[in-house]
């Protein structure tokens, strides 16, 4: 059986609604700040969801598990563990307000 193509709309409204209340939930509880650098997340287009465990270290989505940061704060957090997250830590996020 086909899917009819607007069957699949309210289903991605509802991602987007979800999404935006995630970012919205996130910026609150932690201040308006990159949860690596404590700088104000002011730009919203340079943000980026962050695990706070990695999921290849068995982190989830939940949002207990995801913080806001900056894409530059990131990729340098990235870069320093040669991408492999699993190494990274509870430090290297101390501003994601938990």
């Amino acid at each position: 059986m086909a899917l009819a193509v607007g069957s699949c709309l309210p289903l991605f409204r509802r991602a987007i609604a979800d999404a935006r209340k995630l970012r919205m939930y996130l910026l609150k509880r932690q201040n308006y700040r990159c949860a690596i650098t404590g700088l104000p997340l002011e730009d919203t287009s340079e943000i980026a969801v962050h695990h706070i465990v990695a999921r290849q270290a068995g982190g989830n989505d939940d949002w207990s598990n995801l913080c806001l940061v900056h894409k530059w704060a990131q990729a340098q957090l990235r870069a320093r563990y040669r991408g492999d997250l699993t190494l990274a830590s509870l430090k290297d996020v101390p501003f994601r307000g938990l």
